[in-house]
């Protein structure tokens, strides 16, 4: 640059020994100077809508770390774009100071103009070079964000590890101690249907001993009732006999009495055999109470059994809910250890892909150079590989790329440039 200079003073100083400017070149001068300065003018435009897209890719950094490499290499090309026209319009200006070498006119604004231009030059660098130093630091602010939310994720990974063994121990207990309280209250279950079966099958046998034997006095009863009427009968039938022969020997005789009446003897039988009949009745009465008797706790025994049933039943409802509960948090215990596992492999793998990543070793490159690279790392039970590509383009722009891949088939990628300013020589 600073020989550029020398070489425009030099030409300035030859049109001053030159005199007057031919009016044709001093309007290709004028021309020049205003394209120079429309290129200018558009070039800090660039630079400013550059500096707001920077601002967008870095504002996305955060959340999207693939794209970073993209858009810083994109942020490169604008400014080696921007470096190219500046370079352009210092040439545009030489090639003008040259051509009006023959005029002594407009030199001071010539130098003001080439000055002005100067310092933007410088101050674009100076911008670029701020611009790129605050880049690295967003880079290395993200590269520190993203190893302490590894960390974090680490803690988290350990603790739900820990939290998951807890669980997996007090839902064992308590499953346990549910499994033993169900075959307790099966047991108890078991006991109860056994005892209500015994005295149903008890009541069953009673029933029909006592129906047995209620049939049997009835048909005792019956047959005396059977017996005593037919022996009545026969005695009517002999008094009322004997009766009508005392009436002819009366009659025979001359003599009077008084009329018996066939009533009087049947009441006085009738009477002894409803004796009979009334101690049988009563008999029967207290064999129906009994019954009745046996009845009503038959139906208290059915109504205690259907409650016990009904009881029974709630047991093994609450059984196969406890059952199901205790399946669910099986199933999401195993999720869990799923997860973690899935999670804990996830990361080795990952772990293991950085570190094959930055043991890449790059040969020395010069102007136009290509190299490859490769190196492997591992971590926990996961290994993993990774190439490289990195090319000189220019001597102050170098490019790198590489790509890393697991025994997971998880493949990670990243891409980075730098370029080299020489602000000094």
């Amino acid at each position: 640059m600073r020989k550029k200079l020398i070489l425009i003073i030099t030409v300035l100083a030859g049109v001053i020994a030159f005199g007057e400017i031919d009016p044709e070149v001093k309007a290709e001068i004028t021309r020049v100077e205003s394209d120079a300065v429309s290129r200018n003018k558009n070039a800090w435009e660039g630079i400013d809508k550059n500096s707001g897209r920077l601002d967008n890719h870095l504002e996305t950094l955060s959340n999207i770390s693939k794209s970073l490499s993209n858009n810083h290499v994109y942020a490169q090309v604008e400014v080696n774009r921007i470096n190219n026209e500046m370079e352009k319009s210092s040439k545009i200006i030489t090639d003008t100071t040259i051509r009006s070498m023959v005029n002594e006119g407009n030199i001071e604004e010539n130098k003001k103009s080439i000055s002005d231009n100067t310092i933007k030059i410088n101050e674009v660098r100076d911008n670029n070079i701020s611009e790129n130093k605050r880049i690295e630091a967003k880079i290395e602010s993200v590269a520190n964000d993203t190893i302490k939310l590894v960390s974090e994720m680490s803690e988290d990974i350990k603790g739900n590890r820990d939290l998951a063994v807890e669980n997996s121990s007090k839902i064992q207990s308590e499953n346990e101690a549910r499994v033993k309280e169900n075959k307790r209250i099966d047991a108890k279950i078991d006991n109860v249907a056994n005892h209500h079966e015994r005295l149903i099958n008890q009541t069953d046998e009673r029933v029909e001993k006592n129906h047995n034997e209620i049939n049997d006095r009835v048909d005792g009863v019956e047959a005396v009732v059977d017996k005593n009427h037919k022996e009545l009968t026969e005695r009517v039938d002999d008094a009322e006999g004997r009766v009508a022969e005392i009436d002819e020997k009366l009659y025979e005789h001359g003599l009077t009495r008084k009329k018996v009446l066939k009533s009087d003897v049947n009441r006085a039988m009738i009477e002894g055999t409803n004796d009979k009949v009334n101690a049988q009745g009563e008999a029967i009465a207290t064999n129906i109470k009994s019954t009745e008797e046996n009845k009503e706790k038959i139906e208290k025994n059915t109504t205690r059994i259907e409650s016990n049933t009904k009881r029974i039943e709630n047991n093994a409802s609450k059984i196969e809910d406890n059952t199901n509960g205790i399946q669910r948090n099986s199933d999401r215990i195993d999720r869990i250890d799923n997860r973690i596992q899935s999670l804990e492999s996830e990361m080795n793998r990952g772990f293991a892909m950085s570190a094959a990543t930055s043991s890449i070793v790059y040969p020395e490159l010069d102007e136009g150079d290509l190299g490859v690279g490769a190196g492997i790392g591992g971590y926990g039970n996961s290994q993993a590989v990774a190439i490289g590509l990195a090319m000189q383009p220019s001597e102050a722009f170098r490019v790198n790329a590489n790509v890393s891949t697991s025994d997971g088939q998880d493949v990670m990628y990243g891409a980075g440039m730098g370029y080299k300013f020489n602000l000094f020589n």
